[in-house]
Order: structure tokens, then sequence, then C-alpha cells
């Protein structure tokens, strides 16, 4: 998970350098732009990456283990 946030925190934080040095933008807009993209491409590398969606099975150890906690109360 931080390895996701770290690799859009260095781009991020490029980008934003690149927009109000080199191109000379306002760093409103700048800002905007950046959270705008960086925003979406977080919730996508978080979804996807860190935490991808299952298919719905439920594994054999997942099983086992819930057998072994209701033995257990």
């Amino acid at each position: 998970m931080m390895i996701v946030y770290s690799i859009l925190w260095a781009v991020s934080t490029f980008t934003f350098y690149i927009f109000v040095e080199i191109i000379e933008w306002g760093e409103l807009i700048s800002w905007a732009i950046n959270t705008s993209a960086f925003g979406f491409l977080t919730f996508v590398g978080l979804r996807f990456y860190a935490f991808p969606l299952s298919d719905g099975r439920v594994t054999r150890a997942e099983r086992l283990e819930t057998f072994r906690e209701s033995r257990r109360a």
C-alpha cells in the first residue's frame, strides 16, 4: 500500500514542479490539475493493487480458520 502512495507522491511532486517552474502556470491551477489527476490515480492504484477485488470464493484455509474460531467460542 505504501508503494502506491510513495510512487504517486514522487510523480505528483515532479509534475507540480514542471507545471509551476517550467510551464509557468499558476500554483492554484497546477494544484487543481495535480489533485484531480493523482487523486484518481491513487484511488485506482489502491483499489486494484493494494486491495484487489476478490471473486467471492472462500478458500480452504479461510473455511478452516472459521471452523476453528467457532469451536473456540
